[in-house]
């Protein structure tokens, strides 16, 4: 293992140790290290074939019924695989 690597794990494993709400310490090493900080965009409009949605409402629907989609896709083709 490289020293840095060996560095971070070394002081994340100390600042656990040291913590007196382990679980909010672990979580936020887990959230430095996933460069998550908190923060959120959110989003005003949505193009969907030509067609500006704005309505919130109207954009998690097109938002859901993409992923639906994808999920459905994905079914689809681990179905159609044949194993000997």
């Amino acid at each position: 293992m490289c020293f840095m690597k060996e560095t971070k794990k070394l002081n994340y494993v100390d600042k656990t140790k040291k913590s007196l709400n382990k679980n909010k310490t672990i979580w936020d090493i887990v959230n430095l290290e996933t460069n998550k900080n908190g923060t959120t965009e959110k989003i005003n409009t949505l193009n969907i074939d030509g067609n500006s949605i704005s309505d919130s409402q109207e954009i998690a629907n097109a938002f859901n019924k993409y992923f639906l989609h994808i999920a459905r896709s994905n079914n689809t083709k681990q179905n159609d695989l044949s194993f000997p």
